[in-house]
């Protein structure tokens, strides 16, 4: 099992998405080392954890925050970008969000590799989120960090909780 990092404003939604994806990692605070880190914002949190952070690190990241990919221009290792735009390694389309339920497809746009140095093909995966909406980037990020931990498809594509 893997611990994942993830910054304050993403971990308590990880924690709750990853035990009901049943996924085969725990969602850590950034002070935890971890092979994948997970990165929402340029906050004095994430420029610390920067400062500090090793190249044998991958770092899953929301690419529609300009400030934190500025400041990841000069990091050493794996960076994946997580965002609405077609460049991006990770995106979202046929986005749905409603008062209690948010569905898109998390789009695979280039083959990256998991955790486990599996290959993941480029493709898309529908993601149904009931019981909340919740923002895309955000569910974007927990998503794509479920299926590079190994996390099952069919137990990531119609969840259902309520967020901490």
């Amino acid at each position: 099992m893997f611990d994942v990092a993830f910054e304050n404003g993403l971990l308590n939604l990880a924690r709750t998405f990853f035990e009901a994806a049943q996924a085969p990692a725990r969602a850590c605070p950034l002070t935890v080392a971890s092979p994948l880190v997970v990165l929402y914002s340029a906050g004095r949190e994430v420029t610390g954890f920067l400062a500090d952070a090793g190249k044998d690190r991958c770092i899953l990241a929301n690419a529609d925050d300009f400030a934190l990919m500025r400041l990841l221009g000069g990091v050493e290792g794996s960076v994946i970008s997580c965002g609405l735009g077609g460049k991006n390694s990770i995106t979202a389309s046929s986005i749905e969000s409603e008062r209690d339920m948010t569905s898109f497809l998390l789009c695979v746009q280039r083959g990256i590799y998991d955790l486990y140095r599996n290959f993941l093909e480029p493709g898309e995966l529908v993601i149904n989120i009931r019981g909340a909406d919740i923002d895309i980037n955000k569910a974007m990020l927990v998503s794509a960090a479920a299926v590079m931990c190994g996390a099952a498809h069919e137990k990531i594509k119609n969840m259902a909780f309520l967020p901490v």
